[in-house]
């Protein structure tokens, strides 16, 4: 095979698909006296490479070229699944032709503090995000330049699978049992008694099931707390960790003094599914840590899956965290629940976060509550340079994130071919709850493009989306539904500059209670860069419904900022979306709702070829298509309560607990199949109708009652005392 590299690559090319050129058609191309691609100039085009990354139903798109001095070539981007003869079209691709990229610099960092520039690493290329593909599918993607001054090179084909997201574990099944041993052999009548030592070890494609109870796993002396898995599986060989019941997870709990609950340093290809994690407290650490540390010659962890797990007050340390992600690439985050719960001072702790990351992460179907110290729900650093954040290529989709007291979600950063959809973002409803800052944090976007789309942002305390810190790659933001009954603003232009350019806003609901629409604003360039359209735009701050700050003007309606700017031409500005119901979270539109038919078409994002195409005459504007039919009622199982939440009761007394289950709006879910447990032996028993019997161990035991149902908990707590010490308490049997 001969690999033929035709333009500018990136940093990332080690890991991407570089498409093979044939050299008859280098030779014609070179016979008709054209020039060599690899040094093009002039303003025709030379195409480059084409650069594929697959994630599970997306992927990422770079094409490179030379040439085209006067910037007016065109990409056209198409895609089929293999043996279909129809190609299918892509989104719009977004083209990068810039010398250099704007970062901020903070003090006492190894760079200029404030705004400065380098040299763009990713000019000449354009890029883009194909969307609602099938996992461990193969595709075909072609890119097709057009360019008046001619171009040689194109189309450019490559072919590429999706990531597989059940990748297989075909190998031996151990198992661990807190009353095993491990001079057994590990099989089911013979189990070892710790994971360390099945973590030890396992080959590619082994099995390690994990029978309730709960295990401590302290291996601090050693010099690895927590359990720590060095062994790595193959892409089609997984290491697979487990509960042995799923409805009756394995608990991994730190008592608040080991680092970690799984520890995958420089570790590959391994997946951990369905236990609960908890108290773990280190700096920086986490309940689950993939990666290690580049700067300590750590191999790149790749491939990791966490699935599934409940996982539980991390620490209050800095960057503790549900699940931390240092130095490693193409991790899956799925359908987890994580919350905290712990009081302290100190906010800086998160549900998922994100150091080093290499890109290609995918994070969805996440529930993350905090009711305690989690800064935000998702985030990373560096927030302000070109490295920081998710990484390139990278999808957070499907997630519910509530009570951050920063962010809900910080996709800060780089941002290439990021992508972040249909994700609920809100403030906790309860009295002293943590209040979310802001719904969602893209300050800055360096490179791009970044998507957001069709997500619902409430309540947000100080603004919805924080923007600015230099940010001058393109952000696109279509159908998002933004609503707040208190405080915050829409758009904000803020940071450590209030710079941001290059966004497009189209077909979105701004509804808010007091805020302005956007909030100021600063500018070293072409104002017209930023593009907004389309839009329902209404706030109760003054009695026109219309305040938006643009840069350093401020507009008290609708018709003079549309003067004055030339923007939101087809804007809808009146008092009521007629919404179905905000009170109970269905922020679906009402028929004869001012937002039906109003919005424009936008090719691969509401048209017939794309996942969400429109009814009626024009798409809807906002986050949900009229007539697209509701949600399941109730919604999904979004957490679970246990009366009472905390007892006082004598040795031996008994207490009858009960469980409720609601869907993410607070509505009662029914039907629940419902397991119950006790975390610590020592604090008592409890039988499978949810009755209590205390213990012989007097003592505290926080969060000690368990009900589980569909991956997610409910914990109460219990104060075990003995007969000389107590009056009874409030139990009774």
């Amino acid at each position: 095979m001969i690999s033929l590299s035709l333009g500018h690559k990136t940093k990332h090319t080690r890991k991407a698909l570089h498409i093979v050129l044939a050299a008859l058609v280098l030779a014609s191309l070179l016979m008709a006296g054209l020039p060599s691609p690899a040094r093009a100039q002039g303003n025709s085009t030379a195409v480059g490479t084409l650069s594929l990354f697959p994630a599970f139903e997306n992927m990422g798109v770079i094409s490179n070229f030379s040439g085209d001095d006067n910037g007016n070539n065109n990409a056209t981007l198409e895609y089929r699944e293999v043996g279909s003869s129809t190609w299918k079209p892509g989104i719009s691709m977004t083209a990068d032709r810039r010398d250099v990229l704007w970062c901020y610099g903070l003090p006492g960092e190894d760079n200029p503090e404030g705004p400065y520039t380098i040299p763009n690493p990713y000019k000449n290329q354009w890029r883009a995000v194909i969307f609602s593909l099938s996992p461990n599918t193969q595709y075909e993607v072609r890119v097709i330049y057009s360019d008046p001054d001619g171009v040689s090179g194109s189309p450019v084909v490559g072919a590429v699978t999706t990531r597989n997201d059940n990748p297989p574990s075909n190998g031996n099944a151990y198992y661990v049992s807190t009353t095993g041993s491990d001079t057994n052999p590990g099989t089911l009548d013979q189990p070892f008694a710790t994971i360390q030592h099945a973590a030890d070890i396992v080959a590619p494609g082994d099995t390690v099931y994990v029978m309730p109870g709960v295990y401590h796993e302290d291996t601090s002396t050693g010099g690895r707390p927590g359990v720590a898995i060095m062994r790595s599986g193959t892409v089609d060989n997984y290491i697979t960790f487990q509960s042995y019941d799923m409805n009756n997870k394995a608990v991994l709990d730190g008592q608040g003094s080991l680092w970690h609950g799984f520890w995958l340093k420089g570790t590959s290809y391994v997946r951990i599914k369905g236990f609960d994690l908890r108290n773990f407290n280190g700096d920086p650490a986490g309940c689950i840590v993939v990666g290690g540390r580049s700067s300590e010659g750590d191999p790149l962890s790749v491939g990791v899956i966490i699935e599934d797990n409940i996982i539980y007050d991390p620490g209050t340390h800095w960057a503790n965290s549900c699940v931390l992600v240092r130095y490693a690439e193409r991790v899956l985050i799925q359908g987890n629940y994580m919350s905290s719960t712990l009081v302290a001072t100190q906010h800086s702790t998160y549900g998922v976060f994100f150091i080093e990351s290499q890109g290609e992460m995918v994070v969805r179907q996440n529930t993350i509550v905090n009711e305690g110290v989690f800064q935000d729900c998702i985030g990373g650093i560096a927030n302000f340079q070109p490295h920081g954040g998710i990484g390139p290529n990278s999808f957070v989709y499907n997630n519910y994130c509530q009570g951050s007291h920063d962010d809900a979600i910080e996709i800060e950063g780089g941002n290439l071919n990021v992508a972040v959809w249909g994700n609920t973002m809100k403030k906790n409803s309860q009295s002293g709850g943590a209040i979310q800052n802001m719904s969602l944090g893209v300050a800055s976007t360096i490179i791009g493009p970044l998507y957001v789309l069709r997500n619902l942002m409430l309540d947000a305390n100080d603004t919805t989306i924080k923007m600015g810190s230099s940010s001058f790659g393109t952000i696109y933001f279509y159908h998002n539904t933004i609503y707040t009954t208190s405080g915050g603003s829409g758009l904000a232009h803020f940071g450590n500059d209030r710079i941001c350019e290059n966004v497009t806003a189209h077909n979105n609901i701004f509804r808010l209670a007091h805020g302005r629409l956007m909030e100021n604003g600063d500018t070293t360039g072409d104002k017209g860069l930023n593009s907004y359209d389309y839009d329902y735009l209404w706030t109760d701050r003054q009695a026109s419904g219309f305040s938006w700050a643009w840069y350093h003007d401020i507009y008290g309606s609708l018709a003079t900022f549309q003067a004055a700017t030339g923007q939101e031409l087809h804007a809808i500005s009146v008092p009521d979306a007629m919404f179905v119901n905000p009170d109970t979270g269905d922020f679906r539109l009402q028929a004869g709702s001012p937002c039906i038919d109003k919005g424009v078409v936008l090719p691969g994002f509401n048209d017939a070829n794309s996942p969400w195409p429109y009814q009626g005459s024009a798409p809807d504007i906002g986050a949900f298509e009229f007539g697209s039919g509701p949600p399941p009622p109730p919604g999904p199982l979004h957490h679970i309560t246990i009366t009472p939440a905390s007892v006082s009761l004598e040795v031996g007394q008994t207490q009858q607990f009960t469980a409720t289950g609601y869907d993410q709006n607070n509505n009662l879910v029914t039907g629940l199949s419902l397991t119950w447990s006790v975390i610590s032996a020592d604090a008592g028993v409890i039988d499978d109708k949810g009755l209590f019997t205390a213990g012989t161990v007097a003592g505290t035991y926080p969060s000690v009652v368990k009900a589980e149902a569909e991956s997610i908990a409910g914990y109460a707590s219990v104060a075990v005392q003995s007969h000389a010490d107590g009056d009874g308490g409030d139990g009774g049997g």
